[in-house]
């Protein structure tokens, strides 16, 4: 699902700034609660380098399994970013899924990121997706980002409208808290949410309007020098319509950069 939401942007943690060469492995799990079943992703993403950018292609396996039956999906991902000029960089993506409650349709994003004082960073963006039952949700958003020697802290709100099956508004805010270890690569940090955007198919329905608010735990760990391992661990209150679940989330990947 286009999930604003816990673990988005989390899977599968490929780091945009990667130096060289990447291979990231990946897979999360999620379980719903109130009989609505669990979800299965995994996947594997390649990340290159351009001359002053760079891109990531990626395909992904989902299953979505509950009481109602099972459905099984693909995904493939395209990314790439160019640097224009000192300050300026872009950042393009594109997804194309199934008409199945594992993945949107399709998803195109386009951003723009813009260096203050060297380090900071202001980030503004577009982004349209579409999700089965004919529900198109296009959205708008804006982000900061703060950066001191070992930690980092990052402040994004989106806007969404959605067209279609189910016409309605939302927003939702992310906050990150993120630290560096002292020696070496390793970070850990928080990643908070709150918000009324698409909420996450149930699997009965389609995608609808709900409101959400998650807490997830994200460790990267390099190993050796090539390898980079990262966990997450995230915990969402979720209500759509006049239902209310607790979804639990976790996600794994291993990354190899030469």
């Amino acid at each position: 699902m286009h999930r604003f939401l816990l673990l988005a942007g989390l899977l599968p943690f490929a780091a945009a700034t990667a130096a060289g060469p990447t291979v990231v492995m990946h897979g999360g799990w999620t379980g719903y609660g109130e009989g609505l079943g669990e979800r299965h992703v995994t996947g594997i993403d390649v990340l290159g380098t351009l001359p002053q950018g760079g891109w990531q292609l990626g395909i992904a396996r989902g299953e979505r399994r509950s009481s109602t039956g099972h459905a099984a999906g693909n995904r493939l991902e395209l990314g790439w970013q160019q640097r224009r000029g000192d300050r300026l960089t872009s950042h393009s993506r594109m997804q194309w899924g199934g008409n199945s409650p594992v993945f949107p349709v399709w998803v195109l994003e386009q951003t723009l990121s813009f260096r203050v004082g060297g380090v900071h960073e202001a980030r503004v963006g577009v982004s349209q997706s579409r999700h089965r039952s004919g529900v198109v949700s296009s959205a708008v958003h804006g982000e900061a980002r703060l950066r001191g020697i070992r930690w980092e802290t990052r402040l994004r709100h989106l806007r969404n409208w959605q067209r279609g099956a189910r016409s309605a508004s939302g927003n939702a805010t992310r906050l990150v808290l993120l630290w560096r270890d002292a020696r070496g690569a390793g970070s850990s940090s928080l990643w908070l949410t709150a918000g009324n955007s698409l909420a996450e198919d149930d699997g009965v329905t389609g995608p609808r309007n709900g409101r959400l608010r998650s807490a997830t735990l994200l460790r990267a760990q390099p190993v050796g020098e090539h390898w980079t391992l990262r966990a997450a661990l995230g915990r969402s209150w979720n209500q759509a319509g006049e239902r209310r679940y607790i979804a639990d989330a976790l996600a794994l990947s291993a990354a190899y950069r030469w």
